[in-house]
């Protein structure tokens, strides 16, 4: 197969326990994270003013930023900020939320991730739930193409590439050398409405596969040689 824009899984981004690497939090930032719930026997660390949480035999990225100074300039191309208008750290208390937000997720990531797999919005996973499947499970990569798929989340945190393209836009066209678009309109391939989204995203979720990495892929994706 030749190389494609979406790999087949995404494992958790981790760092080694490397004691050069690692930082702890300011104490004056870890007592307004304790103030709001924050426990420090979670033994969260810090690394390149990521937040980074303990699992197993190293850390995983959180994608939420760290800084000890509230008003600090953040890089919110990179990382979620939790301070005035996504652009600043932020308090301990704000650092806080949108950790815990991401603790919730099975890979540990923030869901605003601006280089990571986005959350869908309540009003999606109403609609997935009403289609029999899971809430909270899917997320979308966008491809330096600008092209986006979506991806499962599995349990263990590994993401799973469902190759179902994903627009808000219905009638955008959409590259089925790529993806497995959900509509047609005026003769031409897109993405498709909602609905169509949710019922490729429900062929791709009862898929079966004798390969792990191929769990959760739509049947007719263009990526699989296998499939057809």
């Amino acid at each position: 197969m030749g190389e494609t824009l979406f790999p087949d899984t995404i494992e958790m981004d981790t760092v080694d326990l490397d004691e050069e690497t690692l930082e702890e939090i300011d104490w004056w930032t870890q007592s307004k994270m304790e103030e709001s719930g924050y426990n420090a026997d979670l033994g969260i660390m810090v690394v390149d003013n990521e937040f980074v949480v303990p699992l197993k035999d190293a850390y995983v990225r959180t994608c939420v930023a760290y800084g000890d100074s509230v008003n600090g300039e953040c890089d919110s191309s990179d990382l979620v900020c939790a301070g005035t208008g996504g652009e600043t750290y932020g308090y301990g208390s704000q650092m806080w939320g949108r950790l815990e937000t991401a603790m919730m997720r099975d890979d540990q990531q923030n869901g605003e991730c601006p280089v990571g797999c986005t959350e869908f919005s309540g009003w999606w996973n109403d609609l997935f739930e009403s289609k029999g499947l899971p809430r909270d499970r899917f997320c979308t990569v966008t491809a330096s193409t600008g092209v986006t798929a979506v991806y499962y989340v599995d349990e263990d945190g590994l993401k799973h590439n469902t190759c179902v393209g994903f627009s808000e836009g219905a009638v955008d066209n959409c590259d089925n050398s790529e993806l497995v678009c959900s509509g047609i309109s005026d003769g031409y391939v897109t993405y498709g409405n909602p609905n169509d989204i949710a019922e490729s995203l429900v062929v791709a979720y009862d898929s079966v596969s004798d390969e792990e990495s191929q769990a959760f892929m739509h049947p007719q994706c263009p990526q699989c040689c296998g499939c057809n």
